[in-house]
């Protein structure tokens, strides 16, 4: 079957039809992209969606700043356990 001259249409004089292989599957992509569409709109949509990344992000902050102080302490911490080793140690 010919469409033309690089159209996405049939010509007039073809006898196009919806059973027609070409068709059926362009119908068929397009219908899932309408799907997909859907579905996407609905996951942005979603407030439970959005929550669950609320609480992510603060559970990924929380971590942060756990990492950010027991690095910036580890050091102090190290110093009064070697201190209290070295005290044990003379007793």
């Amino acid at each position: 079957m010919s469409f033309g001259h690089g159209s996405e249409t049939p010509d007039r004089n073809s006898k196009a039809s919806f059973t027609d292989s070409t068709l059926f599957l362009s119908r068929k992509s397009l219908s899932r992209k309408l799907h997909v569409l859907t579905n996407l709109k609905t996951v942005l949509t979603d407030e439970e969606g959005a929550t669950l990344v609320e609480y992510s992000l603060v559970v990924g902050l929380i971590a942060i700043a756990c990492i950010a102080t027991l690095t910036a302490l580890g050091g102090q911490v190290n110093t009064g356990y070697t201190a209290i080793k070295t005290k044990l140690a003379a007793a």
